[in-house]
């Protein structure tokens, strides 16, 4: 009856000193991250760093902005960074650009039609290495 009631309060995380590691494994096994993105983006894990993309689409510039950020979202220095953005949109409309750097902490780029959505496929090259990710808009329709 003891050993219920231990596994008892273990389950309702009630047993002091005893805690569960919490991860959404619901991804194909790997551990979502569930912090919170130091500029409001998403956080895309790439291997050794992560990418945060910004997509605001009122802003007047800068609409889509990529940060490289370290294992604990650490924020890096973007001037060893360049990288190449391709749009394409859900009627069948390609748009590739060459992502600009404001050689302080990110790389950025316009994007023209916000209204309809896309896929974006982002290519990063940081210190030599490539890293890639994807970034789905749903548009405004």
């Amino acid at each position: 009856m003891k050993i219920i009631l231990i596994a008892f309060l273990i389950a309702l995380g009630l047993m002091p000193g005893v805690t569960l590691a919490q991860h959404d494994h619901a991804s194909g096994g790997a551990p979502e991250h569930k912090a919170e993105a130091p500029h409001g983006g998403e956080i895309k894990d790439v291997g050794k760093y992560h990418l945060e993309i910004v997509f605001d689409p009122m802003a007047s510039l800068e609409k889509m902005s990529i940060y490289i950020l370290k294992s604990n979202l650490n924020t890096l220095n973007s001037k060893d960074a360049s990288g190449t953005i391709s749009l394409n949109y859900k009627n069948g409309t390609e748009v590739n650009t060459e992502l600009l750097n404001d050689n302080i902490n990110k790389l950025f780029c316009d994007v023209k039609d916000v209204v309809n959505p896309f896929n974006a496929i982002i290519k990063i090259v940081y210190k030599g290495k490539s890293y890639s990710t994807t970034f789905f808009y749903k548009g405004m329709k």
